[in-house]
């Protein structure tokens, strides 16, 4: 009942940004991470975060709570963090397919929306740091239901600096989201706004669209 699908648009030939999404048991997991830095070394630490961050999806599917899985893999990934005096923004999603039950920890990055049925405008965010920061750092769980018609959007600070007002970015992207057709023509709108012009940062963006949309939207 659920369409998911992303895109990345690295400002260098080489990102920091990096996305992923599966599904074990019916349980919906994504990922979206932003590497403080480019270039090679920015994205060598993604994809270990990536493959850490997977190695949990059978934990997580069986109920085990979202923070500890993301302290868990935080505390693996600290050497090589500290070692590229770097930190790692991510926003780690699991959806329960069957029920709705959306649960997710916001590490520093604060860019998520859920537009509802209705329009209805929410952001998703939290208070915990991003990956890498202080070495005791624990994350925390926190829950929304989602709906059928309902649409959830994760993205990089890339693209904010495509929006006119940075303080209230939540505005028009989610009515970029709201207006959409469907999942893939929102895609094509934040590709189309991507290459509109020179990017300063790298631009990610995955998208979760609930299968019973209004056809009128």
């Amino acid at each position: 009942a659920w369409q998911v699908a992303g895109v990345c648009h690295p400002a260098l030939s080489v990102g920091g940004d990096f996305f992923d999404y599966s599904v074990t048991d019916d349980v919906l997991h994504l990922s979206l991470g932003d590497v403080m830095g480019k270039g090679t070394g920015a994205a060598l630490i993604g994809a270990g975060a990536r493959t850490a961050l997977r190695s949990t999806d059978a934990a997580v599917a069986a109920g085990v709570d979202l923070g500890v899985t993301v302290t868990q893999v935080a505390q693996g990934l600290l050497a090589d963090l500290e070692s590229a005096e770097s930190f790692l923004t991510l926003f780690e999603v699991a959806l329960d397919a069957g029920t709705g039950l959306l649960r997710y920890v916001d590490a520093g990055s604060g860019l998520a929306l859920l537009v509802r049925g209705d329009g209805t405008i929410e952001r998703l965010d939290g208070r915990d740091r991003p990956l890498g920061v202080l070495a005791d750092d624990h994350w925390t769980e926190h829950e929304r239901d989602l709906g059928p018609a309902d649409r959830l959007l994760v993205f990089s600070d890339g693209l904010l600096d495509l929006v006119p007002d940075q303080a209230s970015w939540w505005e028009p992207i989610g009515e970029l989201v709201a207006g959409a057709a469907d999942l893939s023509g929102c895609l094509a709108a934040i590709t189309r706004l991507a290459h509109s012009q020179t990017p300063l940062d790298d631009i990610t963006a995955v998208a979760v669209f609930g299968a019973g949309q209004d056809s009128g939207r």
